[in-house]
């Protein structure tokens, strides 16, 4: 309780992996995240712990020979990590037959506005804000990333269909424009939106499947060579 009161002052989110045996005796991995915040409207506080089995997770990265690695600002991954898993999973599903896997930006529309509007120190306490409810509505097998110019990337790993993905993600984006979990009185400007990119025969790279998805959000192809390099760099 002490550390949620700690992150709660710090706007942060906790996050833990630990491995556990499972009823077969079997070493089951599971990911811990857990955040606290006070409701502005009401002043009430909430808190929320969520835990995932990611046994498949880890499985996979060790059958793609790739390490994952945490983002230390939220408690995603980093997107250099998401990257490398993804290239590796193409890859990997060109020479096999599998279910494709899929790409989804949600994404911050007036993020770049909003900064403008509200100030970065604003903006960074809005940021956490939506990693935090992300975090805890985000597709049980979805492994998620931040690339800190207002675009969240949910690589997943093998879609079964896209009408599930996107009932997903409608709940998600309502409860981002739910008044009732705003933590701040800006948030009611944020202009929420997402895309999703399945991986294809023509499918490359993370690159290109996330400059595809970033065109679908909003047209503008120089914006997103811009992100797509602050994403390289990353």
């Amino acid at each position: 309780m002490q550390a949620l009161k700690r992150a709660a002052k710090r706007r942060q989110i906790l996050r833990s992996e630990h491995a556990a045996l499972g009823a077969d005796g079997s070493v089951r991995w599971l990911l811990m995240t857990a955040s606290i915040f006070t409701d502005w409207y009401r002043g009430e506080l909430h808190s929320s712990i969520r835990v995932r089995d990611i046994t498949q997770l880890k499985q996979l990265c060790d059958e793609l020979g790739v390490t994952l690695w945490a983002d230390k600002s939220n408690a995603f991954y980093d997107l250099g990590a998401l990257r490398a898993l993804t290239n590796a999973l193409l890859e990997r599903n060109r020479n096999a037959e599998a279910r494709p896997c899929a790409l989804v930006i949600l994404s911050i529309a007036n993020f770049r506005q909003m900064c403008e509007e509200f100030g970065m120190r604003l903006m960074k306490k809005i940021e956490l804000a939506v990693i935090g409810k992300v975090n805890m509505t985000a597709p049980p097998t979805a492994l998620c990333s931040y690339d800190n110019q207002g675009n969240l990337y949910f690589l997943i790993p093998e879609v079964e269909t896209v009408q599930a993905l996107r009932r997903d993600f409608d709940r998600m984006k309502k409860l981002l424009q739910n008044p009732s979990y705003f933590q701040d009185p800006p948030e009611r400007h944020l202009d929420i939106r997402y895309e999703i990119g399945v991986e294809t025969a023509n499918t490359t790279d993370f690159d290109s499947l996330a400059k595809e998805v970033l065109v679908k959000l909003d047209g503008n192809l120089q914006k997103n060579q811009v992100a797509s390099e602050i994403s390289e760099k990353m």
